[in-house]
């Protein structure tokens, strides 16, 4: 199965080009100038997106089975990279982008033979002819495109958006025995995952009109092909996966026309500024917007064999209840209430300083030892693996060395990465092998101490005082959900014994570390060589 390694590949090569690319982009201004319709106060660097699609691409040509309509998404999805890019470089009005969407589109329609031919129970028994198939299909391509393209306004939410729909897509078509579509996904999944790590608030990257456009386009094409090739599938899938971004560009349109503008013309009339009207914090709207399309992408699973009458209500019910709660919120004046007065009121009446550091120093010492020790663990509980699992880890540890002797400022930020990469890949294996080796109470023992670490991580940010510490933000939202998506699909839960309990050691492994890095004051030789070892111990494991 090439799944996992597509997923890890993806994310490296996104991670690992975004640096570069952020170079290049400061040198030849390809960068976002803050204005008055803009969220964010200084340049940022637009190359997120070039990023996402080689880092998307390249384990797709390695590995996807060659198929004309895999072969028109690439081809499309340059041709949508490629202006989108000039756009980043040079801005282009609406006209410029159309005319690439457009030619997108005609690939995949006339070369891919996507169309939209069955409308389900919409149309029951009638085949949609070709003369309006066409066109149908090349509005909706384009719609949805930009659709994901104007949500692009707030510091990952439309790379939250669309690895939400991405993830309900590639397990769909894994069903639907889709391989090239499912494994599509996955890279995608994975460049936008990688894009993340860069892009959560405060972002330092933005993914640009290349990303933006791509993402609607990639994510657009394959619903319409999964839906319309795949017969218990409800034609309405595709709606409902990517309600969201469509509702609030009909919207923002439909506002702009009855006020007499072109609905091209920009403002700040999107749904996430106006939950940023509403008070939220920036953070704040993302995880909104990231709740609401989160339960359209479970509506549209759970959902996706029903009638098409069924979903397109539940759909109309969902765009009402939406508008009808800005539209009171509006009219009524009504605010978010901030607390921070109370918070720090709440901070004064804490313990005593001292004690909060004789806590402090208890529960971090703790922490510092628990973490790594469990996953290190963790490696020596691996019985069997694959051996590219073995060079990524001897790779990952000679990366750590060549930082440690040549630039130990990046330490912190490449131990970051490792982690990202081998957390999952050691807690899954780890959970499913140490269960064939030790006994029922040894096993219960190795489970609750995920719990015991996780423990002690949030104990020790209940007693620092650091302001720069680790602080929640939208990713972590963004990955407890997306756990939840997974795990909640049948087919994986009886694929995976324990896939519940996989995904909380996974978000408390993750959480530990995080906490761990935030508190360490850039002083992580120490977990630096614990990591080291784990490293050497999974690759001689997976050599021997």
């Amino acid at each position: 199965m090439t799944l996992f390694p597509t997923l890890m590949l993806s994310v490296l090569i996104t991670i690992g080009l975004i640096p570069v690319l952020k170079l290049l982009a400061l040198r030849f201004n390809a960068v976002d100038l803050p204005n008055h319709r803009k969220v964010h106060s200084s340049p940022m660097p637009k190359v997120g997106g070039v990023a996402m699609a080689l880092g998307a691409v390249v384990p797709i040509l390695l590995w996807s089975p060659g198929n004309r309509f895999v072969s028109s998404l690439l081809l499309g999805a340059g041709v949508l990279v490629i202006f989108g890019l000039l756009d980043d470089l040079k801005e282009m009005d609406y006209r410029g982008k159309l005319a690439g969407q457009v030619m997108a589109a005609l690939i995949v329609v006339f070369y891919g033979g996507l169309s939209i031919r069955c409308m389900g129970d919409l149309l029951p028994g009638v085949a949609v002819p070709a003369w309006f198939s066409v066109p149908l299909t090349l509005l909706t391509i384009v719609g949805v495109t930009n659709a994901i393209n104007l949500s692009d306004g707030l510091d990952g939410l439309a790379g939250g958006i669309a690895m939400m729909s991405f993830i309900c897509l590639g397990c769909v078509a894994f069903q639907s025995g889709m391989t090239a579509i499912a494994l599509l996904s996955v890279a995608v999944i994975g460049a936008i995952f990688g894009f993340l790590r860069f892009n959560t608030h405060p972002a330092i990257v933005f993914m640009g009109d290349a990303g933006s456009q791509l993402l609607g386009f990639l994510a657009v094409t394959m619903a319409l092909f999964v839906s319309q090739n795949c017969e218990p599938l409800s034609r309405m899938f595709p709606l409902v996966l990517l309600g969201f971004p469509i509702l609030d560009t009909l919207t923002v349109m439909s506002e702009r026309i009855f006020k007499g503008v072109s609905p091209f013309k920009a403002d700040k009339n999107h749904f996430h500024h106006k939950l940023m009207r509403l008070g939220l914090r920036h953070a704040g709207a993302v995880v909104v917007i990231y709740g609401l399309q989160f339960t359209l992408v479970m509506s549209a699973f759970f959902l996706r064999f029903y009638s098409e009458w069924t979903l397109l209500l539940i759909y109309l019910v969902f765009c009402a209840i939406v508008l009808a709660g800005f539209y009171w919120t509006d009219r009524r004046g009504w605010t978010v209430p901030r607390y921070d007065l109370l918070e720090r009121l709440a901070e004064k009446t804490l313990h005593s300083l001292d004690r909060r550091l004789v806590m402090l120093k208890a529960c971090y010492g703790m922490l510092e030892v628990g973490a790594p020790l469990l996953l290190f663990v963790c490696c020596l509980s691996l019985v069997t693996q694959p051996g590219y699992m073995g060079w990524l880890a001897l790779g990952l540890m000679l990366a750590l060395c060549a930082v440690w002797l040549l630039r130990k400022s990046w330490m912190t930020g490449v131990l970051r990465l490792v982690l990202f990469v081998m957390i999952p890949y050691l807690v899954f294996t780890a959970n499913i092998q140490s269960a064939q080796l030790v006994s029922g109470r040894v096993l219960f023992a190795f489970h609750l101490s995920f719990g015991c670490v996780a423990f002690l991580a949030v104990m020790t940010l209940k007693f620092t005082r650091r302001k720069k510490g680790f602080k929640a933000n939208p990713s972590d939202f963004l990955i407890i959900l997306a756990s939840f998506i997974i795990t909640s699909i049948p087919e994986i839960k009886n694929a995976v014994e324990d896939a519940s309990l996989i995904t909380a050691k996974l978000i408390a492994l993750f959480f530990a570390f995080e906490v761990l890095l935030g508190e360490t004051r850039g002083d992580v030789n120490k977990l630096a060589i614990f990591i080291m070892i784990s490293l050497g111990t999974v690759a001689v494991k997976s050599f021997i």
